[in-house]
């Protein structure tokens, strides 16, 4: 899709969100408001100053629809039932009875249609533009711009400063009476134009005037153009009603697919800011180009439509620095004058991978036609691992497995004695997520790896963009960079992860935990805020080693789990301390070797204990656990350790770590140095549980190999 009409698609909700009772962002993709440019951020925060300008008025809204039953958001037809426009209008609303919203709902469209009750007049409270009742009229709306229309003469409460205008706003302002006085406009029903036709260099905007007023003037220029503003014509004497504003571009200037930005000012002040879209002579059919570009030769296939019909013959040129073209410049003379089809056959240079700069650009009849940058991705090769098996959801994503730390070819993990395999790059030409259940395996409570390598020219800052179905843990060259626990289903860019590659060969590995049902991963690379990424090629140089028929593998690597050994539960308060009520002390439970009872071998082979299965499920307790670490010689560790709740640590009767405090599980939240000289050593570890479920996960790593201690005794 298209960045203007994202972001616009972007801001509806946010729109009727200032406008409503509720406002929030939610959902599945990312959808942050700073993640698509600084328009859509400086939009989202005029919105949300303005609602808070408006809440006063919403409290009034309130205490009326709880003294009489009417709704804060009201259909027009419940206001105006006596006007038939309204009996299926399902696109505006009121705020009371006063105040009307009508947002924007189409993807490439500056404005709207408005449709204003026949009763009185109504005024655009931030462009001041006064419309008569009855009219259905073009609107311009702007991305930072409110769909608020006032009945005239109607008095509202808000929070706003005397002189200021709405989306302006600060804590400290007063709550005052606003009156939308009946005679302060000189401009009336002003009908912009929002879409325009690349060939028609101009575009007039009409209204009418009061006469006698102060004198209107007019400017645009290109939106991407900020700085070049253009004088626009004012047309119709002082003494004349009707009015309109000429904007004239070049015949010889660009307009297919570009934005004209016009401002109207009455006496000096702007009065009015609007936009008018120039449609491509050619449109594209952006769902049938092939999102991904494999090895070898790939198509891309697109669909052009004529837009208006004119008859004319095409070209088409498809442009990219990432891209083999056999033949870039291709020609049509549209069927029946609306439609045609292109497929360019294409490969990779250099094997580039990630969003490529991929653009086409068009001529009708000799003459630019416009152009679209489009969302082509050179695929990654994968290699997977899996399934690792985990009683219930929270242990699948707390436990760091062993093919985190070992991404050889010749290693086979665990009791199932699973591999990495590589995945058929044809799998991934013609979809952009790894299958991770036909991949691996179907089932529940299932963790799954995929590994990739890339090789980028020089370090370079990137964002590696996932979604997953279910939880999420990225490692980049052997550290942990990324982890998120949370169960739906996979969407693109669900988690963006921002990270900065070296030059040279970077291996990025992805731990997936499966839940329920489907189980997928999607991925893709760009540059920071999304853009298209150079510099980065296909680095899995050793992908052959990994074939699924090569011979049995030559190292098997076996968790060697910890000895642990339970005392507990003990009931304790709900604000628990080191010595809180109901429970031992520390020095007696050391020390009472008789009352600890082993605990069964860590059926992951690492070490992590679901305390909910091992205890009666409830709150307000807690248990001691215990291991024994024999070196055979010094180490230097790093503990990584989790609970849900609590968790304080000893080791050999020394406290090395207090987290005693109410926590959502996360596998290595907290973390303490070992430097252990040769011998026997205790640790002694108390987790404390307010209520749910009821996990600790627990790993050793050696500090120098970066490996789990229980996969690296040496």
């Amino acid at each position: 899709m298209r960045a203007p009409y994202r972001t616009r698609l972007l801001k509806c909700p946010p729109v009727v969100g200032a406008l409503s009772p509720f406002m929030q962002y939610h959902g599945i993709e990312a959808r942050e408001p700073w993640l698509f440019g600084d328009e859509t951020l400086k939009a989202y925060t005029f919105l949300a100053r303005a609602r808070m300008n408006l809440i006063p008025h919403f409290k009034k809204l309130a205490q009326e629809a709880t003294a009489t039953g009417l709704p804060i958001m009201r259909p027009m037809s419940m206001v105006f039932p006596d006007d038939p426009r309204f009996a299926r209008e399902a696109t505006q609303y009121m705020l009371g009875e006063d105040l009307l919203v009508a947002p924007v709902l189409e993807p490439g469209k500056p404005g709207r249609v408005v449709a204003f009750p026949e009763e009185g007049s109504w005024r655009h409270v931030t462009q001041g533009v006064v419309y008569y009742g009855g009219s259905e009229i073009n609107v311009p709306i702007g991305m930072a711009d409110l769909p608020l229309f006032a009945r005239v003469g109607s008095t509202i409460s808000v929070q706003l400063a005397e002189g200021a205008s709405l989306g302006t706003w600060h804590a400290d302002m007063p709550e005052r009476d606003l009156t939308f006085a009946p005679d302060i406009s000189n401009i009336h029903d002003m009908s912009a134009p929002l879409i325009a036709s690349a060939g028609d260099p101009e575009v007039k905007v009409p209204f009418t005037r009061q006469p006698h007023r102060e004198p209107i003037t007019a400017r645009w220029r290109w939106f991407d153009e900020p700085e070049t503003w253009r004088k626009a014509h004012v047309r119709g004497g002082a003494l004349t009603a009707y009015t309109y504003v000429e904007l004239a571009t070049s015949d010889d200037e660009r307009r297919s697919g570009r934005r004209l930005v016009y401002e109207i000012a009455v006496g000096g002040e702007r009065k009015l800011i609007g936009e008018v879209w120039f449609r491509p002579m050619l449109d594209i059919d952006t769902e049938t180009i092939h999102p991904t570009v494999g090895a070898g030769i790939d198509d891309l296939t697109l669909t052009l439509t004529d837009v208006f019909q004119d008859h004319g013959y095409a070209e088409a040129t498809l442009l990219s620095p990432a891209l083999e073209i056999a033949e870039p410049t291709q020609w049509f003379l549209p069927d029946e004058g609306v439609s045609g089809r292109f497929t360019w056959r294409v490969s990779r240079r250099e094997n580039a991978v990630g969003l490529l700069p991929v653009r086409i650009e068009f001529t009708q009849d000799d003459k630019p036609a416009g152009g679209y940058d489009l969302e082509v991705h050179g695929a990654v090769r994968w290699a997977v691992v899996g399934p690792f098996n985990a009683p219930h959801n929270t242990s699948s994503f707390a436990y760091p497995y062993g093919p985190a730390y070992d991404q050889s070819p010749d290693v086979a993990f665990d009791g199932a004695g699973v591999r990495w395999n590589a995945v058929d790059p044809a799998t991934l030409q013609h979809a952009g997520n790894l299958d991770l259940a036909a991949l691996i395996s179907a089932g529940d409570f299932l963790a799954g790896y995929a590994m990739t390598r890339v090789r980028s020219d020089r370090e370079r800052e990137i964002e590696l963009r996932f979604g997953s179905d279910d939880t999420l843990i990225v490692w980049v060259n052997g550290r942990r960079v990324h982890a998120a626990q949370t169960y739906r289903a996979a969407a693109p860019d669900q988690e963006i992860v921002p990270v900065r590659l070296r030059a040279g060969v970077n291996t990025i590995v992805a731990q997936v935990t499966q839940d329920r049902n489907a189980w997928q991963m999607r991925f893709r690379i760009t540059a920071p805020g999304g853009a298209p990424v150079a510099g980065l090629s296909d680095g899995f140089d050793d992908f052959d080693a990994f074939d699924p028929a090569r011979p049995p593998a030559e190292r098997f690597l076996r968790a060697a789990p910890l000895a642990w050994s339970i005392l507990g539960p003990f009931p304790f308060d709900r604000a628990p301390t080191l010595q809180a009520p109901g429970l031992p002390s520390d020095a007696e439970a050391l020390a009472n070797a008789a009352a600890w009872r082993p605990l069964d071998a860590d059926p992951h082979g690492l070490a992590g204990i679901d305390l909910s299965a091992l205890t009666d499920r409830g709150g307000n307790q807690a248990v001691y656990l215990r291991a024994v670490l024999a070196l055979a010689r010094p180490r230097q560790l790093t503990l990584r350790a989790g609970a849900d709740d609590g968790l304080v640590a000893w080791l050999d009767g020394r406290v090395i770590l207090n987290a005693e405090r109410p926590q959502g599980l996360t596998a290595e939240a907290f973390a303490a140095p070992l430097d252990l000289p040769a011998g026997r050593h205790e640790l002694v570890f108390r987790v404390s549980q307010g209520g749910g479920d009821w996990a600790f996960p627990a790993s050793i790593y050696a500090r120098a190999t970066g490996l789990p201690v229980q996969l690296d005794w040496r």
